[in-house]
């Protein structure tokens, strides 16, 4: 005689339709107090600044090579002039971000990774997508010391003129509306309680402060002792 299937009445829908309305009211993720997500902001900036400074041998080599084309004495013609100064613009910028990428995208990622419902804080992440995305756009432009002189010894002919990014660098120099969400985002930090260095820090202003290309190359200060 065949045994009975416990579910065979109807229980197994009843209990399928009970475990998919479970998980349906199951609570999502829950969102940090204000002063938390701020916190975890702060931290996220931190890290990406000691990573930065962890990078900073590697910047500097970038912008070693950078410098005899900046010390050149030898001026390009008034017609090449914008395009030689586009050109070290990029690669000085290159020297700075391209290795930074990887760290820029962890803060990213940190950020995200921080519940919030706070709207400064939401907008001031969304900030620095914006800025990453468009950091990311830059070219590598690889040697440009070698490009310009090999433009200089074929006399700066306009058909090897070196291609360079204008409207990125034009864009990536005045980004308004991602300079103010980011300094409300700080503003807000400071009011849920973090220190001012570390709001500060998140602006981004502060996370290459040292890795500028006269930081990195200029010779060390006279020993006063």
């Amino acid at each position: 005689m065949r045994c009975p299937d416990p579910l065979s009445d109807g229980r197994a829908a009843a209990i399928a339709a009970a475990f998919v309305i479970a998980l349906v009211a199951a609570p999502a993720a829950q969102a940090l107090s204000d002063h938390d997500a701020a916190m975890q902001f702060s931290f996220a900036a931190y890290r990406a600044r000691v990573a930065l400074l962890a990078d900073k041998q590697q910047i500097k080599d970038r912008f070693s090579r950078l410098l005899p084309c900046l010390l050149s004495t030898v001026p390009p013609p008034r017609r090449a002039r914008r395009r030689v100064a586009l050109l070290l613009d990029t690669a000085g910028l290159d020297a700075q971000l391209i290795p930074a990428r990887s760290v820029l995208h962890a803060l990213v990622s940190d950020l995200d990774e921080v519940q919030t419902t706070d709207h400064a804080l939401r907008s001031g992440r969304a900030a620095w997508r914006a800025r990453v995305r468009l950091w990311d756009q830059l070219p590598d432009v690889g040697d440009a010391c070698a490009t310009l002189a090999a433009w200089r010894r074929g006399g700066y002919d306009r058909a090897d003129t070196p291609d360079v990014p204008a409207h990125l660098l034009a864009r990536m120099s005045s980004t308004p509306v991602i300079r103010r969400k980011l300094a409300a985002a700080a503003q807000r930090m400071r009011r849920l309680g973090v220190p001012l260095r570390d709001a500060h820090r998140f602006t981004g202003d502060p996370l290459l402060r040292g890795l500028e290309l006269f930081d990195l190359t200029a010779p060390p200060a006279p020993d006063r002792r």
